[in-house]
């Protein structure tokens, strides 16, 4: 038993000192270089362009938002959420609470192998980071994502015209001038890094 535990202090001090990821089911989150992985497709429920588009990528959790975003992920809102809090608390608190812009840079992967910025694919006039994703409402989402995931019917809520005219009324609209090379029934990963 002596000899062991010295083996478990050992094992635990160089566990520590690999890369730091954590995967939630659908984001894998890398702590060292505080990015977050995931797949999203064209969304194409919305693939008219001359629509209004606030949110470059969509996670499932306010469905209604869905049609407003670029892109769709099959990940949920409460996973991205996690998977930011878990690279930086005190990042994701100003971001949720503070509607907080972070310094973020978006990649893409069309071959599963290189990393390129997602502005070689697609060109918007400029808007600010925090319209890259619609990160959660502090007011509504406890009862907004707990309605979703036991009935998924937006129509029946409530609460769906305040929402819509809160958080739709204060954002600037993504402008998209042109999308090239992207096949939109295909699932690309996406790589965010958080500066």
């Amino acid at each position: 038993m002596r000899t062991f535990i010295p083996f478990l202090i050992f094992y635990f001090f160089f566990s520590c000192q690999k890369k730091q990821s954590i995967n939630t089911s659908t984001i894998l989150v890398d702590t060292q270089t505080r990015s977050i992985t995931f797949y999203a497709r064209l969304n194409t429920s919305s693939y008219n362009f001359k629509e209004q588009k606030f949110f470059l990528f969509y996670f499932e959790g306010y469905p209604w938002l869905k049609n407003f975003c670029v892109f769709e992920s099959s990940s949920s809102l409460r996973e991205l959420q996690t998977a930011v809090a878990s690279i930086d608390w005190k990042l994701w608190d100003n971001i949720y609470i503070n509607n907080f812009s972070p310094k973020i840079d978006v990649y893409i992967s069309t071959d599963s192998i290189n990393w390129q910025n997602i502005k070689d694919y697609i060109k918007t006039q400029k808007y600010p980071s925090r319209q890259t994703i619609f990160w959660g409402n502090h007011l509504y989402d406890e009862s907004v994502l707990f309605n979703y995931y036991t009935n998924n019917r937006c129509s029946t809520c409530h609460f769906l015209p305040l929402e819509k005219d809160i958080f739709l009324s204060c954002l600037d609209e993504i402008k998209i001038i042109s999308i090239q090379n992207i096949d939109s029934e295909k699932y690309y990963l996406f790589k965010i890094v958080f500066n």
